[in-house]
């Protein structure tokens, strides 16, 4: 007699499930937009979250405009309204940084520029590894030529980080002649004195 159904009782559950989540995607789009910076993968930049950060804007722009087109038409009655009224939202990210973007293939380096950011950097070397694929065929279609690689190849401009900080100079100087026409050079940091393999004294060798 106390009319309980379990079914009800379900969806009820369900339904409030579905509203936990929601405000937590509502927050989470909350903090990218609020973020000065935000790390992904060129994968992640196509994350559902990303892409509700992008749409928000959207909205927000659209109701902008609304509202702008509804202040001019109270202008003409003697209200003083803005005379722009462009619908177009900023972008989800203002400024793209793509590091081993020489080791993308094109399409992913693609999925963070779809926010219209109002400026890329691409870091990486086309002289090192390219992306790597399983397929063959894919190889042979040169499905691995990164965006990076396309454009240095159109001679796009770019600048050469010309000094290194990791190799001993007799390494670095084998790797400027045979793939950086001699361009490469050794950091002071990197002497060979510093640089120089320890000698094991025969006591410490024996041990």
């Amino acid at each position: 007699g106390t009319g309980f159904d379990p079914d009800d009782a379900i969806v009820a559950s369900l339904a409030v499930e579905r509203l936990a989540g929601s405000s937590r995607r509502a927050a989470c789009v909350d903090v990218v937009l609020r973020s000065e910076v935000v790390c992904a993968t060129l994968s992640g930049a196509g994350s559902a979250l990303c892409v509700d950060a992008a749409r928000r804007l959207s909205c927000e722009a659209l109701e902008a405009a609304a509202a702008k087109k509804h202040a001019r038409a109270a202008g003409s009655l003697g209200v003083k309204a803005s005379s722009s009224s462009s619908a177009t939202p900023k972008p989800l990210f203002d400024f793209v940084v793509v590091d081993e973007a020489a080791q993308a293939v094109e399409p992913s380096t693609l999925i963070p520029l779809k926010y219209g950011p109002r400026k890329v950097v691409f870091v990486g070397d086309p002289k090192q590894l390219r992306p790597t694929l399983l397929s063959l065929e894919a190889k042979d279609r040169n499905y691995g030529q990164s965006l990076f690689e396309r454009l240095w190849h159109a001679k796009h401009a770019y600048v050469m980080l010309a000094t290194q900080y990791r190799m001993h100079p007799a390494i670095c100087r084998v790797v400027s002649r045979t793939f950086y026409a001699g361009l490469l050079a050794t950091a002071a940091s990197c002497r060979e004195e510093r640089l120089a393999r320890p000698v094991l004294s025969s006591s410490s060798s024996s041990s």
